[in-house]
C-alpha cells in the first residue's frame, strides 16, 4: 500500500507543472495569436496527443504484461520491453506517414480556415505528423516505465511532455516566430530530445533477445488490439468535438469552446494519476482486495473532483475576465459549467475502466466505446449546430455519463462473480 501511495503522489506531482503552465500561458498564447490561430494550435495539440493510438495499444499492454511478470527475471522483462519498443517504432512510422498524407488542402477547407492561415496550418500539420511518430514511441516508453515500477522516470517524461506543449509555442512567439508551424516545430524538437533521454533511462532493459520472435508480438497485439480501438475512439470522443465545432461553426468559435475544455480536461490528470498507479496494482490483487479497492477509489476520486470543479466554476467568471476578457468569460461560463459536470463523471469512470484492463479485459471497454461513438457523433453534430458551444458541451457530458453507466454496471457484475484470472 505504501508503494501504491508513493506512485500516486509521484503521478500527481508530475502532473501539476503542466496544469499551472497551461493556465499561466493560455492568455499569452491567446492574445499573441488571436482566436483563429489559437484555434488551429489546439487542433495541433489534439493531433499530437491523439495519435498515440498508433502504438496499437502497446503502451498499455507493456504495463499489463510487465506487471504480471513482476516476479520473473530481468531477462524476461527485458524481452517484453524490447519487443514492445520495436513494435511502437514500426507502427509509429506508419502512423506518422498516414497523418502527413491526411494533412492536405482539402482538410484545411473542411476546417473552414481563413485563406491567410491555410499555408501556415498545412505545414504545421505536416510537422505534427512527425510528432505522432514520437508520441507513439513515447507511449511504449512510459508503458515500460510503469510496468517495471519506474514511476519517477515516467513522471519526468510526462511532466516535460506537458510543459513543452505550452512552453514551445510561447517560446516561439517570444522569439518573434508567430507562425503555427514554427510553434509546432519547437514542440517536436523538444519531444525528440525527451524520447532519446528516456531511452537511455530504459537501457538496462533493452536487449536483442526476443525481438525477432513472432509470438512476442502476437501476445502484445492480442491485448493491445482492443486497446487500439479504445485509443482511436476514446480521444476522438474527447478531442473530436473540436473538429466538429470548427466545421459546424468556425475556428473562432472553436477557441471559445476549446479553452474551457482544455482547462477542465487538465483536471483529468488527477484521476489519471491515481488510476495510472492503480493499474499495475490491481493486476496483483486478489478478487476481494480488488472489490474493496474499487469502491474506495470511486468515492475518493468523486469527492476530490467534485470539490475541485465546484471551486473552479465559482472562480471562473472573475479569473477568466481578468486574464482574458469579460466578454470571453460571459460567453463561455455555461459551457464551462456543463463540461465541469462531465469531468466529474469522466473521472469516476476511469476506475472501472482501469480495473477491467487490469483483469485483462480491454475488449469490454473497447466494445462500450464503439457503442458510444455511434450515439455520440450525430448527437454532437445536431446539438452543436443548434446550440453552439453549449450544445457541444451537453453532448460531451451526456456521452461520458453513458460511459460511466456502462463501465460501472459491467464491473460491478464482474466483481461479484469473479473467481479466477481472465485472459
Amino acid at each position: 500500500m505504501a508503494e501504491l501511495k508513493r506512485n500516486i503522489y509521484l503521478n500527481l506531482a508530475g502532473s501539476v507543472a503542466p496544469i499551472l503552465l497551461g493556465v499561466a500561458l493560455t492568455p499569452y498564447l491567446w492574445s499573441s495569436l488571436g482566436a483563429e490561430k489559437f484555434g488551429i494550435l489546439t487542433l495541433i495539440w489534439a493531433v499530437i496527443g491523439y495519435f498515440s493510438l498508433f502504438d496499437m495499444g502497446t503502451g498499455r499492454a507493456l504495463t499489463y504484461k510487465l506487471s504480471a511478470a513482476h516476479l520473473e527475471t530481468r531477462g524476461v522483462r527485458s524481452e517484453i520491453v524490447s519487443t514492445g519498443l520495436v513494435f511502437t517504432i514500426l507502427v509509429g512510422a506508419a502512423g506518422g506517414y498516414l497523418v502527413s498524407v491526411a494533412a492536405n488542402p482539402s482538410l484545411m477547407k473542411i476546417l473552414n480556415l481563413s485563406p491567410d492561415f491555410i499555408d501556415d496550418a498545412l505545414l504545421a500539420f505536416k510537422i505534427a505528423a512527425y510528432g505522432a511518430f514520437l508520441t507513439t514511441i513515447n507511449s511504449g516508453i512510459r508503458g515500460s516505465f510503469e510496468g517495471i515500477n519506474m514511476f519517477r522516470e515516467s513522471n519526468i517524461n510526462k511532466t516535460l511532455i506537458g510543459i513543452f506543449m505550452f512552453v514551445g509555442p510561447a517560446l516561439s512567439i517570444y522569439l518573434g516566430f508567430t507562425n503555427i508551424w514554427q510553434a509546432t516545430l519547437v514542440i517536436i524538437i523538444s519531444r525528440s530530445g525527451l524520447v532519446l533521454y528516456s531511452l537511455t533511462r530504459l537501457s538496462p532493459y533493452l536487449s536483442y533477445a526476443g525481438i525477432f520472435r513472432a509470438s512476442n508480438y502476437i501476445s502484445l497485439f492480442q491485448y493491445g488490439g482492443w486497446i487500439t480501438i479504445t485509443g482511436i475512439i476514446g480521444p476522438l470522443m474527447i478531442y473530436g468535438d473540436r473538429f466538429i465545432v470548427s466545421a459546424a461553426s468556425s475556428p473562432e468559435m472553436l477557441a471559445y469552446y476549446a479553452i474551457p475544455q482544455e482547462v477542465l480536461q487538465r483536471l483529468l490528470i488527477i484521476p489519471a494519476a491515481i488510476c495510472g498507479a492503480l493499474f499495475p496494482h490491481f493486476t496483483k490483487l486478489s478478487p476481494i482486495e480488488r472489490k474493496v479497492g474499487y469502491k474506495s477509489y470511486i468515492i475518493k476520486i468523486f469527492s476530490i473532483m467534485l470539490a475541485l470543479c465546484i471551486t473552479l466554476v465559482l472562480l471562473y467568471r472573475p479569473v477568466a475576465s481578468h486574464f482574458i476578457s469579460s466578454n470571453f468569460s460571459n460567453s463561455t461560463f455555461y459551457a464551462f459549467s456543463i463540461i465541469s459536470v462531465g469531468i466529474i463523471v469522466n473521472s469516476v469512470a476511469l476506475v472501472p475502466y482501469t480495473l477491467l484492463h487490469a483483469l485483462g479485459m480491454p475488449r469490454v471497454t473497447a466494445s462500450f466505446h464503439l457503442l458510444e461513438l455511434v450515439v455520440y457523433l450525430p448527437v454532437l453534430w445536431i446539438l452543436t449546430q443548434k446550440f453552439g458551444i453549449i450544445g457541444a458541451s451537453i453532448a460531451w457530458t451526456l456521452r461520458v455519463a453513458l460511459d460511466l453507466a456502462l463501465l460501472h454496471f459491467f464491473t460491478a457484475k464482474m466483481l461479484n462473480k469473479f473467481r479466477g484470472t481472465v485472459q
